[in-house]
């Protein structure tokens, strides 16, 4: 699910906004966070990505992490109430967290690949 154009470090929309490749790298740390709740650990330390071929890597490695994560969840890690970055919450809440999260700022993403000019890749399911 690579979605990034041609532009990736390109500056905010405006001056609150992230620029692309902050954006992208915010979706690879919070994976990491959420899927590392999942098993009540803390993340791994995170790079610093800064050119496109980095912030590419570290969001691959984050979805990685998670399907390794997701993989090896029990029913007693689902049921349990974990740490996240947004409050306590049991195991599928904390999933839909990290879902509703990813979808929201994959959304951004398109919105701002779209106003610079780039077509977003298609949804892969």
């Amino acid at each position: 699910m690579i979605f990034l154009g041609r532009d990736v470090m390109a500056e905010p929309l405006d001056p609150p906004t992230m620029e692309l490749g902050e954006h992208v790298a915010h979706i690879a740390a919070i994976n990491y966070s959420f899927c590392a709740a999942l098993k009540d650990t803390k993340p791994p330390t995170l790079p610093d990505p800064k050119s496109k071929p980095e912030i590419v890597k570290f969001l691959a490695d984050s979805f990685d992490c998670c399907t390794e994560q997701i993989k090896t969840v029990t029913e007693a890690q689902m049921n349990a109430i974990h740490s996240t970055p947004d409050r306590r919450l049991n195991g599928r809440e904390l999933l839909l967290g990290a879902y509703v999260h990813l979808a929201h700022h994959r959304g951004q993403a398109e919105t701002y690949l779209r106003i610079k000019g780039n077509q977003a890749a298609a949804y892969v399911f």
